[in-house]
């Protein structure tokens, strides 16, 4: 849920259309549904990233992708949701590079690399904002698109849902 609030702040400080919005929105909200095909083992493991785990993690874009395409009002989502880790580079999931990857998959990949480093995983400690943000400045332009990250940057200084997702990030779960 997290990514979806960041994902629709990201948009909303970079000026997109209310249309636009509610598909960042709504595709963020479902980026991940492919690990639902994942073991609860594999998605809470504490253990090192083998090249097994690895490869069975990246299908859950694709995954995803699957699920929600019979599903007719998914369908302009299907890319967003499948190329959600791709990078800039070309090192992503399935070796989309530059501009060939959507700008909604291009929000979500940002924030959800931002909600990965302000929450506590089993594999890392939590990171602050600030720390988070100087961690995907140093990804601006080989991996995540700097207007993006700009985005980030101006949402979580105005926008008071960002902001409130973020604290409640950094409280203990129950």
């Amino acid at each position: 849920k997290r990514t979806a609030v960041y994902a629709r702040s990201i948009a909303k400080a970079m000026g997109l259309n209310d249309k636009a919005v509610a598909k960042v929105t709504l595709a963020a909200r479902l980026h991940d549904l492919g690990k639902l095909g994942l073991t609860a083992n594999l998605l809470n493991s504490t253990t090192g990233m083998t090249e097994a785990k690895r490869k069975q993690i990246e299908l859950h874009p694709s995954l995803g992708e699957a699920l929600l395409a019979p599903i007719a009002g998914m369908r302009p989502l299907l890319q967003n949701v499948r190329d959600h880790h791709e990078r800039l580079d070309g090192t992503g999931y399935h070796g989309k590079r530059g501009r060939s990857v959507a700008l909604v998959s291009r929000i979500i990949a940002v924030a959800d690399t931002f909600d990965a480093i302000t929450s506590q995983r089993s594999y890392q400690q939590r990171q602050t904002q600030e720390q988070a943000l100087a961690i995907i400045n140093n990804l601006a332009g080989d991996k995540l698109d700097p207007r993006v990250i700009k985005g980030l940057e101006r949402a979580l200084r105005y926008d008071r849902k960002a902001k409130t997702a973020l604290r409640n990030a950094h409280r203990p779960t129950r």
